[in-house]
């Protein structure tokens, strides 16, 4: 039988990245080309919402109250961060069995600690949508720095376009790439709120399970841009171009270059590798999975954690 699934909120992430395009980058079509799931979508914009599901041959919510949501095996909320929590909150106390949050959870210290609470009590799993860690690529790359059984040395984050909504990306990577952890001795140094009001793009420094990081928020930059850079002992790993590409790179032989030894560019599994195509489709499969074993821990508390100290961080930049 197949699993029944709402998407809440038609958006850019909700539906129209892919829409009448190539690709699977967005909730509705990753679902509907699930053939485990038939779908509906819901959104404030009821003639959006009806063009989706025209298009796709699917329901059209008319309205989203608890007698509707309690239909459903899976909801997927993404609806702008600030209408996160009273649906999530709805999907907790109602028990669906899973809920795909968007990330951030909620823009809101006291809001997301209410959510803690609640979730403690559901039998719900949440997994908030830090798509990365759902795409094969990423897994792959977690065991190849396992295989590199070196000291992980440096570490160096740029993004841009807010702290909670982007640079977040790159700290839930580093979560899943070396285990949770939050980061300590945070030092704050530039910061503009140049994309949205409560969510400044800032720089600071601190450290990540011991190590050196720098958090680079390039400010008033109209164009996408997101990087992780990696440095161990002999080895250097470069995540560019959003994700999509990863790159190894080892110091080269003693015995050609001396003293001086350069980095030189590697064959690895990633070579031609887009290692975030099709990412939507990835979440799908886990959730899935998550359906077939409700036993499986989420990533709800990793997110909450990192929400809460972002959120944190945004307020001892207000304060100043």
């Amino acid at each position: 039988m197949k699993s029944k699934v709402l998407v809440v909120g038609c958006g850019n992430i909700g539906a129209l990245y892919d829409f009448k395009k190539e690709g699977i980058k967005t909730h509705v079509k990753a679902f509907y080309q699930n053939k485990n799931f038939l779908i509906s979508v819901f959104d404030q914009n009821a003639e959006l919402a009806k063009e989706i599901a025209d298009h796709y041959k699917i329901e059209a919510l008319q309205g989203l109250n608890n007698e509707a949501l309690i239909q459903f095996n899976v909801v997927v909320i993404s609806t702008p961060t600030s209408g996160h929590y009273e649906l999530l909150k709805k999907c907790l106390q109602l028990n669906i069995p899973v809920i795909v949050c968007e990330k951030p959870i909620t823009d809101s210290l006291v809001k997301l600690e209410e959510l803690e609470e609640l979730k403690k009590n559901s039998t719900s799993k949440v997994l908030v949508n830090y798509f990365r860690r759902f795409h094969p690529s990423y897994h792959q790359l977690r065991q190849f720095i396992k295989d590199i059984n070196e000291e992980l040395t440096n570490i160096q984050i740029t993004y841009q376009r807010g702290f909670l909504n982007n640079a977040t990306h790159a700290l839930d990577m580093l979560n899943f790439l070396f285990g949770g952890s939050l980061l300590q001795d945070i030092k704050i140094g530039n910061y503009a709120f140049d994309e949205f009001k409560n969510d400044p793009t800032a720089s600071l420094t601190a450290k990540f399970r011991s190590v050196p990081v720098t958090i680079q928020g390039l400010q008033f930059v109209k164009h996408s841009f997101f990087e992780i850079r990696l440095w161990f002992q002999t080895k250097f790993i470069s995540i560019e171009n959003s994700g999509q590409s990863i790159r190894i790179y080892s110091r080269a032989s003693e015995e050609n270059f001396g003293f001086y030894l350069p980095l030189i560019n590697i064959s690895s599994p990633f070579d031609k590798v887009n290692a975030i195509e099709d990412a939507m489709k990835y979440l799908v499969d886990n959730v899935t999975i998550y359906l077939e074993d409700p036993r499986l821990e989420d990533n709800f508390e990793t997110s909450f954690l990192l929400n809460q100290q972002s959120l944190k961080i945004i307020e001892d930049i207000c304060r100043n």
